[in-house]
């Protein structure tokens, strides 16, 4: 059993797949679970929220925390660079508390190679087709030519599944997050996840 340490859930889908109001529908109805928010260089879109969606940062200045080793992990996503501030993650985990990723596969990776010293989850999220993906990058305003480089890459993207814990099918939101939440209460109860602190003190373990 380890001691007071943090878990780290990791969300993943194609671009368009529902991840991000997943994650915040997560941190809000789940206890003790943070959510991390990356650094980006892409633009930010008319929907979304400096600060609560992505920090948004230009080249130069995500250079410049790669090079002072602000990063807990850096990947780059069609022509843009996504990463995830390194202090607010370990001060977390180190504290007990679980930490929410919203990342792609390259990140999900470098992630859990680089900390064993903690537990690591990994969810796939696949929306139901590539059909209602486009749909839903066309709904959120995204640019034709964005939603057709990502179109052709969405496919080959998918296939990331295999390389994760779990696979939930975005269909219905209600029940995708219920879902989620159902995976993330289970894996805190795993024996190995448990604090050995606060396994029933007159046991004596």
């Amino acid at each position: 059993m380890r001691q007071n340490k943090g878990i780290i859930f990791i969300l993943s889908s194609p671009s368009g797949g529902g991840k991000s109001s997943i994650a915040r529908y997560l941190v809000k109805n789940c206890d003790n679970l943070h959510l991390s928010i990356s650094v980006t260089t892409r633009e930010k879109r008319d929907n979304e929220e400096d600060g609560k969606d992505y920090y948004y940062i230009d080249h130069e200045t995500y250079k410049q925390m790669l090079k002072e080793d602000k990063l807990l992990e850096s990947a780059q996503v069609y022509d843009n660079f996504y990463g995830t501030p390194k202090d607010f993650v370990m001060d977390h985990l180190n504290n007990g508390h679980n930490v929410l990723f919203d990342i792609d596969p390259q990140g999900a990776k470098s992630i859990s190679k680089l900390h064993t010293e903690f537990s690591v989850v990994t969810i796939f999220i696949l929306p139901p087709s590539l059909e209602e993906l486009e749909k839903r990058m066309t709904m959120r305003g995204d640019k034709m030519e964005i939603i057709q480089k990502r179109m052709l890459k969405a496919r080959k993207y998918a296939s990331f599944f295999k390389d994760y814990d779990y696979l939930v099918i975005n269909d219905d939101f209600g029940r995708t997050c219920q879902d989620i939440l159902s995976i993330i209460k289970a894996e805190k109860l795993k024996v190995k996840n448990q604090d050995p602190a606060k396994v029933i003190p007159s046991y004596g373990l």
